[in-house]
């Protein structure tokens, strides 16, 4: 257990000594089902199940409960021991005595005032244990006293001001008179309140433990002339034994000196989950007050609407954290159907290790983390041999390269000792070693370790910085934009198809586009923007670009009217945009629905069908095409979010992928003939601009920024940072105190976390005064009052970093309008009014924080990829003013930025396609060098292994932008060979009998599924579990659909991987149906199906009878008949 893999076949076996446990290992071999033999497959491969500690409440005490565990486990026996210290002085017998002394009264245990902190202390104790074990809980849920140890283990109080508040509250409740009783009711609780309405001052409902399960407390002579009613009516009743009236009128003289205890605790809010009986719900803030617990005393415990509530939330494991298992039963008649698995902690009368191990067994196989290790600290215990897992054979060495020039690189670090000795600091040898072989007089001996010293650690600061340089100097990336070469221009396509267009309403294009089209014999529907959906005249329609379904009514009508088929989408609604400096913010968000939103509806109805158009998006002065030779050049920023999304949309749909055109700002003549030569042909080039009639093409380059000297920033002036009570503002904040800034101003949306308040402080010992602001800077009046701020109570604003954003990722088939523009208002609205309130301002730097994901694409982040590529334009835009604005496509940051609040599946991924993080220390470097240098408007920064990177690749999906980069790699032949292993593969796929050519596919799809998942290809999957319960999510799937169409040249549904969610299914779906026809002729067969499957019955039975060995031999040999 303690070091073998978990996998997905899990079997638990509870046995006091080995001959037993050989015993039941052979029933269970046999087929039979022995008592303490669980065996199961978790429903989830890569998450435990959602578990909840239930803490019994009052009742299920008894003499001598958890005596095992104290004389055994050590962590029980801590916890208990430590409550008894703790209550000491407290109580007149020691809880330990109450526990475990034979010569101390049993009935003491159920008075009151021993009760409850005797239940308290066994529940807090055995908690502790499961969790030394390694079972935690997701969220817990007590029942009345239970509810106090539910709050400890969920951090609301410490275990000792819990032990204070329920040892006052059991002495409390045992001063009250003994004037009272509990009834269990079988009947609802409507019916209950309206039966006891007249007696309301002296019984109350106590808990609803179910829909016909209430008690009801109160005073005697109350409750026997209810229950006499009750049972005239043939309703049920049951007298509970109780000390008092627990959760009744008759609790409300003890209440105000409770309050006067609960009031001298100190509260936290819950660290997890917590269920509050009051309210039957999630806890709110409230749990957290005295208030909150002296209202506990009298309000019924809602239990049943808490069971209901923790099956809302997920969970699957219900395990109780007490000495009987008296919620179990009630907590599984709250639930419907057969939910949940329900464990119990211990059960009088049953050996307590068995019934502990018993539960752990079973939550064992239901997918359950163990810390075995912790589980078995306390004893001595000796690993046994058991047999190994059979070798997988997967290579495991480092390829390292090859140094053809090894002389030359020992040269490089061939040093001296003097160097040595200066490198170390080691001043006073360095300094001995000088007066041997130098001629000093005395004075100048004086002078040399000072001397020494000062230049040891000047070469000390130029080496760091110089290994910096280093470290980072093959990160910078930048786009270019080159002519498109003359023999790679496009031809204008031939007749025949549909073209649906997007129609612009100010300049025309659409409307001589679709004359041109039309003439030349193809099909034209144009989309004009309205207040509701209509057809005007045949090829003509107006829509609503706020109404998705419109856009599936278009679809539709197109589909249903067509004669030739749709092969192209232009979209040129953000033709209209108007300039920049025209712009407001109103005009900007309309600018993102009729851009960004409108090409994700139509994409999603597309979506819906099985038609393949290419979709060309088109704006018009949105990139700095001539930036270079002319700085003026005018960047239209309202549209420019279509870059960032488009380059989202090849990566998630690449079948539908045509690419992106940047028409001239300054056109003056027809650019009819040039669109249409652009978008009429599928070529490689899908970033293309157009200025003076000339075409251009974007590549991404490497940039290296020239080495400079260390920056030091202005102590009397304020620098502005946006998100800098986040992980990425605070580094920032840090690093401009260490280059000399005294004057900070950080701004957050909410109330800075504990770490951030820690940093902050830390920022302010060093003398520099830093201003917290929490303001939205998505609304103006905020970004108005911040600057008032400043300028009132702070020097002159230097320098602004915007790192402010939020990410809310989803694949675009998925994507709402409101989750689009949740993401991109601080990065688009927010760098607006920054930009606009600042344009007079005199700045040293305005930095924009983007993100690669608009400079690549980022599977399931649209949004954000379309926000940064907003912020990248309007950079541009703005050092026509401002000379040292710049916009920083950062990578992944390490333990910060947004990547941190990622899923570990998602940032696992990161790390499989190449892409690095960044470390703090080095990404302020970076950011000092750009500073420096402010040669550009945007940079990327990035560690990218492009050799991994291109494996992600093929020659189908690698877009124009990276051609280049990938030239100067030498990876492009790697692509080549790729696919060329891939033809070669589908061609094997064809020419193999059906009953081979399935099994191929299946073992394919394996090694797929595993490689999106983030898997070694060794790792066999099962074939039949749902690839949800593996932990594939929506991009996940979206990755698989696009490997699988492009690998196997077929083309398959978007929503596929849902409809056939097993690799079973999967590969039956694809292998007889979509590949039939083609790969499965009767012709490429050399026998008949019944042969067929009477050769394959003849290869199993011979396997059975070969040694491992000849297995191994046979499986090699038809593999490489196979070519791999």
């Amino acid at each position: 257990n303690t070091g073998r893999a978990q996998f997905h076949h899990r079997l638990a076996v509870i046995a006091s000594n080995q001959k037993e446990l050989l015993a039941k290992l052979q029933q269970h071999q046999r087929g039979a089902e022995p008592t303490g033999v669980y065996h199961k497959q978790p429903s989830q491969l890569t998450t435990k199940p959602k578990t909840a500690f239930l803490f019994t409440g009052q009742g299920s005490q008894y003499v001598k409960m958890g005596q095992q565990l104290y004389q055994q486990a050590s962590v029980f026996r801590e916890a208990i021991d430590k409550c008894d210290r703790l209550l000491r002085g407290e109580l007149e017998h020691p809880i330990t005595k109450i526990l475990y002394d034979s010569s101390i009264p049993s009935e003491l245990l159920d008075q009151t005032e021993y009760t409850q902190p005797v239940i308290f202390a066994v529940e807090y104790a055995l908690a502790q244990l499961w969790q030394s074990w390694g079972i935690k809980p997701d969220i817990v849920m007590g029942h009345s006293l239970g509810e106090y140890v539910a709050a400890t283990i969920a951090g609301i109080f410490s275990v000792e001001e819990g032990l204070k508040l329920i040892t006052r509250r059991g002495k409390l409740m045992q001063q009250l008179p003994s004037t009272g009783e509990m009834v269990s009711v079988r009947a609802t609780e409507s019916s209950i309140r309206e039966k006891i309405r007249e007696y309301r001052e002296e019984v109350a409902i106590a808990a609803i433990n179910g829909e016909e399960s209430v008690v009801i407390s109160g005073a005697t002579k109350a409750i026997t002339e209810i229950v006499t009613n009750l049972e005239s009516e043939g309703i049920k009743t049951k007298r509970l034994q109780v000390s008092h009236p627990f959760h009744s009128p008759l609790m409300e003289p003890m209440l105000a000196e409770f309050e006067q205890v609960a009031n001298q605790v100190n509260y936290n809010q819950p660290r997890i989950g917590i269920i509050s009986n009051v309210t039957g719900e999630k806890a709110e803030a409230s749990i957290g007050t005295a208030k909150y617990w002296v209202n506990h005393i009298t309000q019924p415990v809602r239990f049943s609407e808490s069971i209901e509530t923790l099956v809302e939330e997920g969970v699957e494991v219900f395990l109780e954290i007490g000495a009987q298992p008296i919620l179990l039963g009630m907590g599984r008649s709250c639930v419907s159907t057969e939910e949940g698995v329900w464990l119990p902690s211990l059960r009088q009368g049953v050996d307590e290790w068995e019934s502990m191990l018993c539960s752990l067994g079973k939550l064992y196989v239901e997918g359950g983390e163990v810390d075995w290790s912790g589980m078995e600290r306390d004893y001595q215990r000796q690993k046994v041999v058991l047999p190994t897992y059979p070798f997988q054979r997967q290579r495991y060495w480092i390829d390292t390269a090859t140094n053809p020039d090894q002389d030359g690189s020992v040269s490089e670090n061939i040093s001296s000792s003097i160097v040595n000795l200066l490198h170390q600091g080691q001043t006073e040898i360095l300094a001995q070693k000088l007066e041997t072989v130098g001629n000093f007089s005395s004075e100048q001996l004086q002078l040399l370790p000072e001397l020494l010293k000062v230049l040891a650690k000047e070469h000390h600061q130029e080496y760091q910085q110089q290994l910096s340089i280093n470290s980072i100097k093959n990160w910078f990336y930048q786009i270019q934009w080159q002519p498109l070469p003359d023999e790679t221009q496009p031809q204008t396509m031939t007749s025949g198809s549909h073209w649906l267009i997007l129609a612009d309403s100010q300049t025309g294009v659409a409307e001589k586009l679709a004359r041109k089209l039309q003439q030349q014999g193809n099909e034209c529907s144009l989309v004009v923007q309205g207040e509701k959906y209509e057809k005007r005249q045949p090829g003509i329609y107006e829509i609503n670009p706020c109404v998705p379904l419109e856009f599936e009514q278009l679809v539709q009508d197109i589909l249903e009217s067509s004669k030739l088929p749709w092969q192209k989408i232009i979209h040129l609604w953000s033709l209209d945009v108007p300039r920049t400096e025209d712009l407001t913010i109103g005009v900007l968000e309309e600018a993102q629905m009729c851009g960004c939103g409108s090409v994700v509806y139509l994409l999603q109805a597309v979506l819906k069908t099985s038609s393949v158009p290419q979709l060309w998006l088109v704006t018009r002065g949105t990139q700095p095409v001539l930036w270079e030779t002319e700085e003026t050049e005018e960047i239209a920023v309202a549209s420019s979010p279509l870059w960032g999304l488009g380059r989202v949309v090849s990566l998630e749909h690449p079948k539908l992928w045509g690419g992106l055109i940047d028409l001239d700002p300054q056109a003056k003549g027809d650019e009819t003939e040039i669109l249409l030569e652009l978008t009429a042909e599928k070529s490689v080039e899908d970033h293309l601009a157009v200025r003076r009639e000339k075409t251009y093409v974007a590549r991404l380059v490497k940039e290296e920024p020239k080495a400079s000297p260390a920056m030091s920033l202005d102590s009397d002036g304020t620098y502005l940072i946006t998100g800098g009570l986040g992980a990425l503002g605070l580094q920032t904040a840090q690093w401009m105190v260490s280059k000399g800034a005294r004057h900070l101003v950080l701004i957050g949306r909410s109330t800075p976390s504990e770490i951030a308040q820690e940093s902050v402080e830390q920022l302010r010992e060093t003398g520099t005064k830093v201003s917290v602001l929490l303001k939205d800077i998505s609304i103006e009046k905020n970004v108005v009052h911040i600057f008032d701020h400043i300028h009132k109570f702070c020097p002159i604003l230097k320098g602004i970093v915007h790192t402010a954003g939020l990410i809310d990722d989803g694949i675009l088939q998925q994507m709402t309008w409101e989750k689009f523009t949740r993401v991109m208002r601080p990065k688009v609205a927010g760098s607006w009014h920054l930009h606009k309130l600042t344009q007079n301002i005199s700045l040293d730097f305005f930095v924009y924080f983007s993100s690669m994901a608009s400079l690549l694409g980022s599977p399931g982040q649209g949004n954000y990829a379309a926000a940064n590529a907003f912020m990248d334009s309007l950079a541009y835009h703005r050092r026509r003013i401002s000379p040292t604005t710049l916009s920083i496509n950062w990578g992944a940051w390490e333990q910060a930025g947004m990547a941190a609040s990622l899923a570990s599946q998602h940032q696992a991924r990161i790390e499989n396609i190449g892409m690095g993080y960044i470390p703090k220390k080095l990404g302020m470097q970076a950011l000092e060098q750009l500073l420096q240098n402010p040669s550009t408007g945007q940079i990327g920064i990035a560690p990218i292994n492009w050799s991994v990177f291109a494996k992600q690749l093929t020659l189908n999906n690698c877009g124009s932008l990276l051609l280049e980069l990938l030239q100067q790699e030498e990876l492009q032949q790697q692509l080549s060979l790729k696919k060329k292993t891939e033809k070669e593969f589908i061609k094997k796929l064809k020419a193999a009998p059906l009953v081979e050519c399935e099994e191929i596919l299946r073992d394919y799809l394996q090694s797929q599924v595993a490689k999106v998942l983030g898997l070694s290809s060794s790792q066999l999957l099962e074939t039949n579990l749902g690839f949800m319960e593996m932990g594939m999510d929506s991009l996940m799937a979206v990755e698989l659909n696009n490997q699988l169409q492009d690998q196997l040249e077929i083309t398959l549904p978007p929503t596929v991987v849902f409809e056939y969610p097993t690799i079973e299914k999967l590969s039956n779906y694809i292998s007889l149906e979509v590949m039939n026809s083609k790969s499965f002729d009767s012709s490429n067969s050399d026998m008949t199906t019944a042969t067929q499957n009477q050769q394959l019955q003849a290869d199993r039975t011979n396997l059975q009878v070969l040694s491992d060995e000849e297995i191994e031999a046979k499986l090699i040999s038809t593999l490489s008949n196979m070519g791999y």
